[in-house]
């Protein structure tokens, strides 16, 4: 949750440090720990602690960078923001968890192989927030309704015209 706001201070050295900070640490702790036990309650342990050490971490250091620079305006925009990521992350996966439940895993396993291409895809355009936010921020509120529409439409014909190509691939693709 800090990279967007960092980026748009362009603070990018304090998000390297922090991105690497997460990064780093839950492996090497979580190796660490291997070295002195094989306790699997105490990998995971070792894992979610450290996980959530340096997410304070990170909160901290951001949060005293941020005081008294919230918008309440912006906050009311951005507090929606993450209730539709929240919404989408979980039905992003319950189609993994009905496919599970009813037909089992190996057709599971076949509908991952199947949408793998298409997920793939969809990850690459999970950054174009954080890429844009900088811009946005200075912007005004009629000028970023406005961009957000044109830049919506835009990503919405591509979209349509990636998933044709997609469709008329995918047997060619799957056939082999």
């Amino acid at each position: 949750l800090f990279r967007p706001y960092l980026i748009g201070k362009k603070e990018f050295r304090l998000v390297g440090a922090l991105t690497v900070l997460q990064t780093a640490v839950p492996p090497i702790a979580t190796v660490l720990m291997v070295l002195v036990t094989h306790s699997v309650v105490a990998l995971i342990a070792t894992y979610f602690v450290s996980t959530t050490l340096t997410a304070f971490i990170a909160y901290r250091v951001v949060s005293a960078r941020a005081k008294g620079a919230v918008d309440p305006e912006l906050a009311h925009i951005g507090k929606n923001i993450s209730i539709m990521n929240v919404i989408t992350a979980g039905v992003g996966q319950l189609d993994n968890i009905l496919i599970f439940q009813l037909l089992g895993g190996a057709e599971l396993a076949l509908y991952t192989f199947a949408t793998a291409i298409p997920e793939q895809a969809r990850g690459s355009l999970k950054h174009i927030a954080s890429i844009a936010l900088p811009k946005f921020a200075v912007k005004e509120k009629a000028a970023m309704k406005t961009a957000t529409q044109k830049n919506s439409f835009i990503l919405l014909c591509m979209t349509i015209v990636i998933t044709i190509v997609y469709i008329l691939l995918a047997p060619f693709i799957f056939s082999t």
